[in-house]
């Protein structure tokens, strides 16, 4: 399967930085880069090889920031066959403490969730409403980043953070059920104790690494390694899965 245009939502930084930098060394598909980051959305633009990738500026969890974006690829006469949702919100407290149920306010649960949830219920759901896909059974990719803490319970994470992300494994089974009559093919990747901003940012002070059983925290290279997988023929019988990208540190 070859994707001409490929959607990367989350690309300012982190492991989205990292699926855009590969794909972009493939120089087989053009590029779309989203992201509410504007600065560092421009950065990443900027430094990758090959042409005619864009950036836009996206609220993932507004309906109309979504929709704007399609809207516009649409009237450039682009239809994106291949989404990759990477971004990904997980709050912490002072000095990196963990946020227990208790401490989690309306709002923040509500904040999360618009992000790491309704967000990627947004952009899959304009993805899968482009005509090429709707009527015209354009063979696509969707893959959603979830994570290891949906399927542990989490330890560092918070209550909200865990819960948007299991429902990212429940809704990308869902899309890969309704639509493989289509030629859609939906997955989810899992990542364990993945080194970037957001990891450190609520990262313990002991030494992580010696619980994964392969001896080092994960990449965001390992991550779009899995992803650009998902993406490519070899994985053209797979659809309704969550790939662990953890180092051992889960194993189902």
């Amino acid at each position: 399967m070859k994707h001409d245009v490929v959607i990367v939502s989350g690309a300012a930084g982190g492991i989205g930085r990292a699926v855009a930098e590969r794909l972009a060394r493939k120089q087989t598909c053009q590029l779309v880069l989203c992201d509410v980051d504007s600065q560092g959305l421009a950065g990443v633009l900027e430094s990758l090889p090959g042409a005619g990738h864009q950036s836009f500026v996206v609220d993932v969890g507004c309906e109309d920031s979504v929709r704007g974006l399609f809207d516009r690829l649409e009237s450039q006469g682009l239809q994106a066959s291949a989404l990759a949702n990477c971004f990904g919100i997980s709050p912490v407290g002072e000095n990196g403490d963990r946020i227990g149920l208790e401490q989690t306010s309306v709002d923040l649960w509500n904040r999360v969730f618009q992000v790491n949830s309704t967000g990627v219920f947004l952009m899959c759901q304009a993805f899968l409403s482009q005509r090429a896909i709707r009527d015209n059974n354009l063979p696509a990719r969707i893959v959603n980043v979830s994570s290891a803490a949906a399927q542990l319970g989490g330890y560092r994470s918070c209550p909200a953070y865990i819960a948007s992300k299991a429902a990212v494994i429940a809704l990308t089974k869902s899309i890969a059920r309704d639509y493989a009559e289509y030629g859609v093919l939906a997955n989810s990747v899992c990542p364990g104790l993945i080194d970037t901003q957001m990891f450190r940012q609520g990262c313990p002070s002991d030494n992580v690494a010696s619980r994964v059983p392969v001896g080092r925290l994960g990449e965001a290279e390992d991550v779009a390694g899995a992803i650009e997988f998902l993406l490519s023929p070899a994985a053209s019988y797979i659809t309704g899965a969550s790939i662990d990208v953890n180092g051992g540190y889960r194993m189902a």
